[in-house]
C-alpha cells in the first residue's frame, strides 16, 4: 500500500460497479486443459475464455479492505469440470 492505494498488480480493489459496490479484479491462473473459468458473482456466474495457459483476468464483489475472494471453476471444451476452488486473494506486502 502506498499512500493509502494499493499498488499490487495481481489484486485490485479499487473500482466500483454501476450501483457503487466495490468490485474486486485479479488473475487466475488456469489448470491445464481448461478453456473456459467460471467466477460466480452476486448476478450468478461469469465465464471467462482461457487463452492457453495465459492468466486470466477475473471480477469478484466479494471484497474487503484488503483481500477478494472468488469462486473459480474451471472447464474443458467438452464442458467437463476440471478443477473448483475458493481462491482468496490478498495484497502483497
Amino acid at each position: 500500500m502506498r499512500k493509502g492505494n494499493l499498488v499490487d498488480p495481481r489484486l485490485s480493489l479499487s473500482c466500483r460497479d454501476a450501483a457503487g459496490r466495490p468490485v474486486g479484479f485479479g488473475w487466475i491462473e488456469p489448470v491445464r486443459g481448461a478453456r473456459w473459468l467460471s467466477v460466480i458473482g452476486a448476478l450468478g456466474p461469469e465465464l471467462y475464455p482461457v487463452a492457453g495457459r495465459f492468466p486470466v483476468r477475473v471480477t469478484t464483489t466479494e471484497v474487503s479492505f484488503d483481500a477478494a475472494v472468488f469462486e473459480v471453476a474451471q472447464y474443458a471444451a467438452d464442458g467437463r469440470e476440471l478443477e473448483r476452488r475458493r481462491v482468496v486473494m490478498r495484497v502483497a506486502g
